[in-house]
């Protein structure tokens, strides 16, 4: 049985060599406080979660392409996962002078 059992442990050592598990993405927050997306841009990799944390006491939302958080209002948060490369503008659909900005480079190898 112990023979077995370390022939299985170096078949498998083999079969998984060169075989790393994937990175995960990186987690970034974006705070809503004072009528202003902080930071106001932000720099992130595809498969990075940014969430955004509505601190003023009116609600929010953070809309861009192909996105929208719905109402936030104060003490909420949502989450985007960014998908794919490229300059994202977003934002607040009540206070359309509340702009943010996220460039999304590709992952890092």
């Amino acid at each position: 049985m112990r023979r077995f059992l370390g022939a299985l442990a170096v078949v498998c050592a083999l079969a998984t060599a060169g075989f790393a598990a994937p990175a995960e993405g990186q987690s970034h927050t974006v705070k809503i406080s004072g009528m202003t997306f902080q930071p106001a841009s932000l720099e992130v990799q595809v498969g990075d979660d940014i969430t955004w944390v509505n601190e003023d006491i009116v609600p929010h939302t953070v809309n861009g392409p192909g996105f929208a958080s719905g109402n936030l209002s104060s003490g909420t948060s949502w989450k985007f996962t960014a998908t794919k490369k490229g300059d994202i503008s977003y934002a607040c659909a009540f206070h359309p002078t509340m702009r943010g900005h996220l460039l999304v480079a590709d992952k890092k190898k």
